[in-house]
């Protein structure tokens, strides 16, 4: 399996990479992205930690598009992330016309790849991908609600102290600040509300303390590439 990471020199990008080598192991692990220098120290150093995680994966970095084709997965991560108490809906203007390039190139050189929607706001611009690259449905999957049940779940456990394996709340709907919750375990209207709050401000409050989100988001994809390969 060829995976290709568009946006591949960024924070999201490369821990991305880092879990796929973790967890899916895949043939070829491409790294694309327009930072030149930048991407091709990323590929290489993460190359070196393959010989531990992923002997057998062969990792590049490159700003030439062409070389996604024969991809198997494209992962879309290309755009601005989001700033210090910025909405994701703030961000669509911007990241919408990189995406319109972006997809163009994802047509012209891999048209039979399935493509992951990281950039935010990814419900929006997962729309945007399907209308410029015209491929099917299916073949698009946008990453909405994937993280936002991983930090429901885990709010409710700080709350209850319930396994997280036995948890069955979740998200649906919108990726941003209108998710709507179906919360299917034991909570007080108080512990909800924390939570649902707590779960909505998830995103914002790690940007404020770090400036910027990765490890989720990197892990959720991962387990849609391991989904793909079953």
């Amino acid at each position: 399996m060829k995976i290709s990471i568009i946006g591949g020199a960024g924070r999201v990008g490369t821990a991305i990479a880092y879990a796929l080598l973790n967890s899916v192991h895949p043939k070829e692990l491409l790294l694309l992205d327009i930072m030149k220098n930048l991407v091709m120290g990323e590929a290489l150093d993460l190359g070196q930690a393959a010989v531990a995680l992923s002997p057998s994966t062969k990792v590049t970095g490159t700003d030439d598009y062409s070389a996604i084709k024969g991809s198997d997965v494209v992962v879309f991560t290309a755009g601005r992330a989001r700033k210090p108490d910025e909405t994701r809906e703030q961000l669509f203007d911007f990241n919408s016309k990189i995406t319109k390039d972006v997809s163009a190139k994802i047509r012209e050189f891999a048209p039979s790849a399935k493509v992951i929607v990281v950039t935010n706001p990814s419900t929006q611009i997962g729309a945007v991908v399907r209308e410029a690259t015209g491929f099917p449905r299916e073949r698009i999957i946008v990453m909405d609600n994937q993280l936002d049940t991983a930090r429901l779940k885990y709010f409710i456990r700080q709350e209850t102290g319930m396994p997280i394996s036995q948890l069955k709340s979740s998200v649906k709907g919108e990726h941003g600040e209108n998710m709507e919750f179906e919360i299917r375990d034991m909570l007080s209207p108080q512990q909800e509300e924390t939570v649902k709050t707590s779960t909505k401000e998830a995103g914002a409050t790690i940007i404020k303390l770090k400036g910027h989100t990765c490890w989720g988001i990197a892990s959720q994809v991962a387990d849609e590439v391991k989904r793909l390969v079953k």
